[in-house]
């Protein structure tokens, strides 16, 4: 795959990962799809009285951002996953 390409493939799933996994319940009153296939039984879901409660109730959102990070694709990654660094499926790569 093209160095380009893949890194549009990293970013997007750091992405969907990281905004839509707080955004999606509050505007749609469910977790991502894609998260949901990846967090499985993990990943409490909402009633649908808790749904419909959530849903659409925001009225403004703020996003700090206080860190910065530098992601590789794995190649593979843990099929199992069970933790929220995993859930991600990108490798986090440290530099200072």
């Amino acid at each position: 795959m093209e160095g380009s390409k893949l890194t549009q493939l990293i970013l997007k799933r750091k992405l969907i990962k990281s905004s839509y996994r707080f955004l999606d319940p509050i505007i749609n009153g469910r977790y991502p799809y894609s998260m949901q296939e990846i967090v499985k039984d993990r990943l409490p879901l909402f009633s649908d009285e808790e749904s419909r409660m959530v849903k659409g109730s925001i009225d403004y959102v703020g996003i700090n951002h206080y860190t910065s990070y530098y992601m590789k694709d794995p190649g593979t990654w843990n099929l199992m996953p069970v933790s929220y660094q995993d859930d991600w499926h990108v490798g986090f790569v440290c530099k200072f």
